[in-house]
């Protein structure tokens, strides 16, 4: 126990039978709030991190800093599980949260050249000045031999437990274990879907359109009234055998929407801090977006929600619902809505809609415990590349490490999000440092976007590549391996014909 003038902290440290050690903190303060409760751990720099962030790097002595010099990631954005990987040569330590996932939480990362400094934060929710006292959920440092898959085991086996992935998992449609190519585009051509339905098997590929709305894209939410001929043009995909997903928006609402004025900005999201409405704004092919960010927990959108998608659905006959940002869970300014926390808030929104629509697969932005929930796949941002500046960095490259992958994959698939080049000469080198990072990454299902006509007349070598590799997994099935990983190997399958088959970095851009 700690007394300071204004405030008193007790840690707690409790010795587990099986050898692990169990850490709780409690803070009382006379006035100000509480914002957040941490303790540090203080790790030589010898050992490596094996953060659950973007889909999983390792920050080492070599490489010590993250992609965009961030040290604070918050959960369950950045900090995509409530866990890490202290890994040496013979074995490690994780260290997650003994919770449900009710709870925000933080990871702060700093080092001197000699040591990693871990700050572990325990998160209440906002507003900050209610709290005059604030517990932190349990911590657990859990030793472990071998590699960081050994540490990761334990955590997926918790994991699976608190949140029930087991159950969740059976509503799955079964055709969606089987896709293995996502083509993105906004279907605008019955020539390019038979050409494409002649190279690959249709009944494994999504068709993931993001422009399908009589509104532009990331425009006037929640409007989903779909735009003129591409109800027909999804009845024609289906028709040769194609699945087709929707681009919709988990939390997005325009500002001079119907739905805004009517009651719902009553619950979009505020700063934790400044309590100022949050916005989604940013700058796409010479437009401006914004539009606010609204609470998930709130019974009202939910209810909103789910009668545009099932109506959605009824219209198009899509396969699948995207919902964009549903890696977002706000710490609301405003507080408890409907008694739920955003993340809460977020698994419930996702239960509703999957009820009201059995048969239907989801896809989300992002990875992480919340969105992965009732998710078939997810689209996942490449670590160590700016898609704004198409920049990317072969060194932040070598830190990547398919941790979510391990913990999420029997739930969720991934793939690239839209803003994936094009897979044609002039795109050729940075069309691969995406793809290649993504297989390093997740072992991706491979993507191609808004490809045209010509792709597939007269394809390009990567064009080639990339069709190749869907048509061995279509044909191969694989699933990640759940045993010992060979030397080398930075991904590992087990095929459908007993046999395995592993990533593994080469110098050839091409050596898929």
């Amino acid at each position: 126990t700690a007394a300071l003038e204004t405030a008193t902290i007790e840690t707690a440290f409790h010795a587990q039978t099986d050898g692990s050690l169990e850490i709780t903190q409690t803070l009382q303060v006379k006035d100000g709030g509480i914002s957040g409760v941490d303790f540090v751990v203080k790790v030589p720099m010898q050992y490596s991190l094996i953060l659950p962030a973007w889909d999983g790097i390792c920050l080492n002595e070599a490489h010590p800093e993250i992609y965009d010099k961030r040290t604070y990631l918050s959960y369950p954005r950045e900090w995509q599980a409530q866990m890490l990987l202290i890994q040496g040569a013979n074995g490690g330590i994780l260290i997650q949260a003994r919770d449900d996932g009710t709870q925000f939480k933080g990871l702060e990362i700093r080092n001197d050249g000699e040591y990693f400094y871990l700050g572990l934060r325990t998160v209440p929710q906002a507003p900050f000045t209610d709290y005059r006292e604030f517990s932190t959920v349990t911590w657990a440092v859990i030793p472990y031999a071998g590699g960081w898959q050994n540490g990761a085991s334990l955590y997926k086996a918790y994991m699976d437990e608190a949140f029930h992935l087991a159950e969740l998992n059976q509503r799955q449609p079964a055709w969606a274990k089987e896709i293995q190519l996502v083509w993105m585009d906004d279907l605008d051509s019955k020539e390019k879907l038979q050409l494409l339905a002649k190279e690959v098997d249709p009944k494994k590929t999504l068709i993931q359109i993001p422009g399908w709305r009589l509104a532009a894209y990331d425009t006037e939410y929640p409007d989903y009234t779909p735009k003129e001929g591409i109800v027909e043009l999804i009845k024609f995909a289906k028709s040769l055998g194609f699945r087709v997903s929707l681009h919709c928006n988990m939390l997005g609402c325009a500002f001079d929407s119907k739905e805004w004025e009517d009651g719902i900005k009553d619950v979009a999201c505020l700063d934790a801090y400044t309590h100022e409405l949050i916005v989604e704004g940013y700058t796409a092919f010479g437009k401006d977006y914004r539009f606010g960010q609204i609470n998930q927990a709130s019974v009202a959108w939910q209810d909103l929600m789910v009668a545009h998608m099932v109506q959605v659905v009824e219209e198009t006959g899509a396969d699948c619902i995207h919902l964009d940002q549903s890696l977002i869970c706000f710490n609301d300014g405003r507080g408890y809505v409907d008694g739920m926390t955003t993340m809460q808030g977020n698994v419930e929104l996702q239960r509703k809609i999957a009820e009201a629509l059995p048969g239907v697969a989801f896809s989300g932005e992002g990875t992480n415990e919340y969105n992965m929930r009732y998710a078939d796949f997810l689209q996942q941002h490449v670590y160590g590349l700016d898609s704004n500046a198409e920049t990317w960095s072969n060194a932040y490259f070598e830190q990547i490490v398919p941790l979510t992958t391990y913990l999420f994959y029997d739930y969720a698939r991934a793939y690239h999000y839209p803003a994936l080049p094009t897979a044609d000469e002039k795109n050729r080198d940075y069309y691969l440092a995406w793809f290649r990072a993504g297989d390093v990454m997740s072992g991706h299902i491979p993507c191609l976007y808004r490809e045209s006509v010509v792709s597939l007349t007269e394809p390009s070598e990567v064009f080639t590549k990339i069709l190749d590799e869907a048509r061995f997994y279509m044909n191969k099935q694989p699933v990640i391996n759940p045993g010992d990983w060979g030397d080398g190997a930075v991904i590992s399958y087990l095929l459908n014909d007993g046999t395995v088959a592993e990533w593994r970095v080469s110098d050839e851009d091409l050596a898929f």
